[in-house]
């Protein structure tokens, strides 16, 4: 196998750092990431093992990127977008050895990877930035979006980008999520609203004045929820392919089925006809009762899911991280 030479940027130290690309399939550079990442403790990093030795057959596009310092490996990103919607992507797993750290290096990955992406077509990447790193990223055109969730859009029109996206076309299809969806998932999910993204069932929260955590997070905990056969994700697509809504489901116990959405302003018409996708869903699976927690300042959640034949059972006070607690009304779905 072999890297294809992509660029070469002189550090801060004079050394010179050679920066090379790789596609799908590369479990052979496994060992190699084995030494790279042994002293991180980043909550995904099977994913990676798992991205580099998958074929490109789920429909997405992987690049990664590959370091080297004085023919060492030192530095690892990697980014991924849909065949459907190449044009968006999600940059992540951002790694650099602890001897070779402020040397630039970072920057002159994430830096490289945005150049090819745009080469490529690309027109907006999304990552998650703690505080420490945003500074790197803020640096190669990344600006903060939703908390952690930082987005660049390579010509710069935020505005344009958007409005584009979510311009309220026509529903194309409702379908499973598949691991060519994680760059469109984090455009969804790294939507700014007043309310935010409260999605009880993989206990993900953020209400107002809370930052966003990592979106990176979201797509392989419902991924493997779904492989797992604890549960199930339906996504809703526009004409164009666009993400515009997520529902999940996750199975309890005593057959119990919790389930969530987030669907986007432009696209609520299409709720209810999700979230009775998700209860066939729940149905197949054997769960009897279906139970959806929704804040009670989400009105229009509350009212999407009345449409969809829930009924408010009970009403209580859930924790959103934080030391923050908010009302919450219990619906049941009918089967």
């Amino acid at each position: 196998m072999s890297l294809t030479e992509l660029a070469a940027t002189v550090l801060r130290d004079g050394s010179t750092l050679s920066i090379r690309l790789g596609l799908t399939g590369l479990s052979e550079m496994e060992s190699d990431l084995d030494r790279l990442l042994a002293s991180s403790d980043f909550p995904d990093l099977d994913i990676i093992y798992r991205l580099l030795g998958s074929t490109d057959d789920d429909g997405s596009i992987q690049r990664h990127f590959f370091g080297y310092r004085d023919g060492q490996l030192v530095a690892f990103l990697k980014y991924d977008a849909s065949k459907a919607v190449p044009y968006i992507s999600s940059l992540g797993y951002v790694f650099t050895s602890d001897d070779a750290r402020r040397l630039g290096i970072a920057q002159g990955m994430c830096q490289t990877a945005i150049d090819d992406f745009a080469r490529q077509g690309g027109r907006a990447s999304f990552l998650s930035g703690d505080e420490g790193a945003s500074n790197v990223y803020s640096q190669v055109g990344f600006a903060q979006l939703n908390g952690h969730i930082m987005r660049c859009v390579v010509d710069g029109d935020d505005e344009s980008f958007d409005a584009f996206y979510f311009a309220g076309r026509s529903t194309a299809a409702i379908r499973d999520l598949t691991w060519a969806d994680w760059a469109m998932a984090a455009v969804l999910y790294g939507q700014p609203t007043d309310i935010h993204i409260r999605d009880y069932g993989i206990q993900l929260y953020s209400g107002p004045g809370q930052k966003a955590e990592r979106f990176q997070s979201v797509v392989p905990q419902l991924m493997r929820m779904q492989e797992m056969e604890h549960g199930c994700v339906k996504v809703v697509e526009d004409s164009l392919g666009h993400l515009i809504g997520i529902a999940t489901l996750q199975k309890q116990e005593n057959d119990i089925a919790l389930v969530d959405l987030l669907v986007h302003p432009t696209a609520q018409d299409v709720a209810p006809s999700l979230l009775n996708e998700i209860v066939r869903t729940a149905e197949r699976l054997g769960c009897i009762t279906i139970i959806a927690k929704i804040a009670k300042v989400d009105c229009d959640k509350i009212k999407q899911c009345q449409a969809a034949g829930a009924v408010v059972v009970s009403e209580s006070v859930e924790s959103t991280g934080l030391n923050r607690c908010e009302p919450v009304a219990k619906m049941q779905f009918t089967l």
